[in-house]
């Protein structure tokens, strides 16, 4: 490669003699032997030094990164369907399916993606300056009550009371 360079330099210099560029070519020859592929301290720079492979943080980085697509594919399509055309076409079942169960499933993968973004800073007290949480922290307080509230709606005992409600059962009209 450098021998190619020599004879361009040789070339240029029979073609313009008495002209300056060949020093320059020189110049840059040597500064490229110097800080090129093949200059020393290149090669002691590229040396591989010992990986410190971290599994906890890895599991962590990829939950993160699997649930933020996810959540993201499953609010297009929530999207999609919220539009009327394609609302129009589905029965209200698949519609209220859709709206309502892959909503709050499609909740549940951002606040899981939200929770893993800070998993481990929310116990370092170097995040809280002034005393006050992070914004990441503060974005997960309403959608963190509405899956409690949604946990504590789908428990058997109220779960139960809530279906029956639902079908028409008054308190009052208990016997009739």
């Amino acid at each position: 490669m450098y021998c190619k360079c020599g004879y361009n330099v040789m070339f240029l210099s029979s073609l313009v003699p008495g002209a300056e560029v060949v020093k320059g070519f020189n110049t840059l020859s040597a500064w490229a032997l110097q800080n090129g592929p093949l200059a020393g301290k290149q090669r002691k720079a590229n040396k591989t030094t010992p990986f410190d492979f971290n599994n906890t943080e890895a599991w962590g980085t990829d939950s993160f990164y699997v649930l933020g697509i996810l959540g993201f594919c499953l609010y297009v399509l929530l999207g999609i369907n919220s539009l009327p055309s394609v609302g129009a076409a589905l029965s209200w079942r698949e519609f209220s399916f859709v709206q309502s169960k892959l909503g709050h499933l499609t909740l549940l993968l951002c606040t899981a993606h939200g929770f893993l973004y800070g998993w481990n800073k929310f116990l370092r007290s170097s995040t809280y300056k002034w005393y006050t949480p992070p914004g990441y922290m503060l974005c997960l307080v309403l959608p963190s009550v509405v899956l409690l509230l949604k946990l504590l709606l789908i428990t058997p005992c109220v779960d139960h009371t809530v279906t029956r409600i639902r079908q028409g059962w008054e308190r009052g009209r208990a016997g009739r």
